[in-house]
């Protein structure tokens, strides 16, 4: 009897423990999602020391898509099947990244139009 009491104990402090933990997650994806966007850091840059790439973090990069068009990736989405856009484009800085330019679903693909062009 008494060990199942200390085990129970010992859960419910640990999910007091796993609360106090989860809120602080949360209030940081929440910051990150409403701050101003940042520059788009450099290769140099990707370090995950940096906290640049921190997960939610919002950029903004100038640059020029390429000409070679989208990739669709397919996807399985809350919105159903579809595919993800995907344009590749060069930044200013001269190094290359992928543009996710939304989700497609399956029976709009037909409308998706050309590639973006310029920047």
């Amino acid at each position: 009897m008494m060990v199942t009491v200390a085990v129970l104990v010992s859960l419910g402090i640990w999910q007091l423990e796993r609360r106090t933990w989860k809120l602080a997650l949360i209030a940081d994806v929440d910051r990150r999602v409403h701050a101003t966007p940042q520059a788009a850091p450099g290769p140099g840059q990707w370090t995950e020391r940096s906290g640049l790439l921190a997960p939610y973090s919002r950029v903004s990069i100038q640059g020029v898509f390429g000409a070679t068009g989208p990739t669709l990736v397919q996807a399985v989405t809350e919105k159903g099947p579809g595919y993800w856009v995907m344009a590749p484009m060069t930044s200013e800085g001269g190094f290359a990244v992928l543009i996710n330019r939304g989700f497609v679903p399956l029976d709009a693909l037909e409308q998706l139009g050309s590639p973006p062009t310029g920047e």
